[in-house]
């Protein structure tokens, strides 16, 4: 025989559901918030100064009268009763940003690192953030963070480590995801429930976005079964162009070289764009995918590679995808990290 519920649960039921009409709906009158989910007015009434006491609900403008009597009171989720911190590590410097839960940026700080990311310098970073507001501290509720360079593992380590020291939870995820979720809400795939992302730089990863739910990995496999990931990025970038030149300079300058023609350049961005159309021609083929979005640090100084991807595609197959460049830049993987930390603040409120 099934348990009812107890009268916590459904009161916990009930708050989440209310809470969770008044962000989708409002601004909305408690008449009807109480149309909408079936509550007796006295239900909604409770658990309305229950949310307004924490400060998630906020009363807003009048509604229109139905009726005789007065006009109804419009209430709306007050989206910065609750901040969250999202952190993008780079080579050199890293960067957070405080958003509230609409994921509306309110204040953005940069720090150079000297050596590997610990969890003190985040701390700092935070500390930092906190100066333009000391209020945002009582109202911080989680963070997440990413790195450009930096192996998983050492992002659980730094977790493990914020956590303790900030009494918060943390979450961690590699920038390809990061960077799908910042295309996803605010970039260039808001209208494209389906994509993939090529998630370029130190080293390069992909990212599937289908549907919201978001499948990383690598690149594929070249022809000769090298993996498409050990030939795109920055070793095999400045390896391919060592080979036809003799020196191998940073990224930036081969794209700025290959910008103005120098046949060593173009030659090594040319065989970056033969590996990515491959990858993107895979996609297509395995799931359909009809945009690709390229991302990561690349995309500063890549505008020569992105022609040279379209080119090969079209020599691969009569469907190509059509390849994006991120409407965020490099800021795709740090809007990435606000929501997904909006996400997990959005579960606690």
């Amino acid at each position: 025989m099934p348990l009812s519920p107890t009268p916590e649960l459904m009161r916990q039921q009930n708050r989440a559901m209310l809470l969770q009409a008044i962000q989708e709906q409002g601004p909305i009158s408690r008449i009807d918030l109480a149309s909408l989910l079936n509550l007796n007015p006295a239900t909604i009434t409770r658990i309305v100064r229950m949310l307004m006491d924490e400060g998630l609900v906020i009363e807003e403008g009048e509604g229109e009268n139905k009726g005789a009597g007065r006009k109804p009171v419009l209430l709306r989720f007050n989206h910065r009763a609750r901040l969250i911190i999202g952190i993008n590590i780079a080579h050199h410097q890293m960067t957070g940003m405080v958003a509230d839960l609409g994921g509306n940026p309110l204040s953005r700080r940069t720090l150079l690192l000297a050596k590997k990311p610990s969890a003190e310098a985040l701390v700092d970073l935070t500390e930092e953030l906190f100066s333009e507001n000391p209020g945002f501290r009582q109202r911080l509720v989680t963070l997440c963070i990413g790195s450009e360079k930096h192996s998983m593992d050492t992002l659980y380590t730094l977790r493990t480590e914020l956590e303790h020291q900030l009494g918060l939870p943390v979450s961690c995820y590699d920038q390809a995801v990061l960077a799908a979720v910042g295309e996803a809400e605010v970039g260039s795939m808001k209208e494209q429930p389906v994509f993939a992302l090529f998630y370029l730089g130190h080293q390069s990863l992909s990212c599937l976005s289908i549907n919201g739910q978001l499948h990383t990995g690598r690149l594929g496999l070249a022809a000769d079964g090298r993996s498409l990931a050990a030939v795109v990025c920055e070793d095999g970038l400045m390896n391919a162009y060592q080979v036809a030149n003799g020196s191998s300079p940073q990224p930036p300058l081969i794209f700025e070289a290959a910008r103005n023609a120098a046949p060593a350049a173009v030659q090594a961005v040319e065989m970056m764009a033969a590996a990515l159309a491959q990858a993107a021609a895979w996609v297509k083929h395995l799931a359909g995918i009809q945009h690709v979005v390229i991302a990561g640090p690349w995309i500063r100084s890549a505008d020569p590679l992105l022609p040279a991807i379209r080119r090969q595609l079209a020599a691969l197959t009569e469907e190509a995808p059509e390849i994006v460049p991120a409407a965020l830049k490099t800021d795709a993987s740090l809007i990435g990290a606000v929501y997904m930390a909006v996400r997990v603040a959005d579960t606690t409120v």
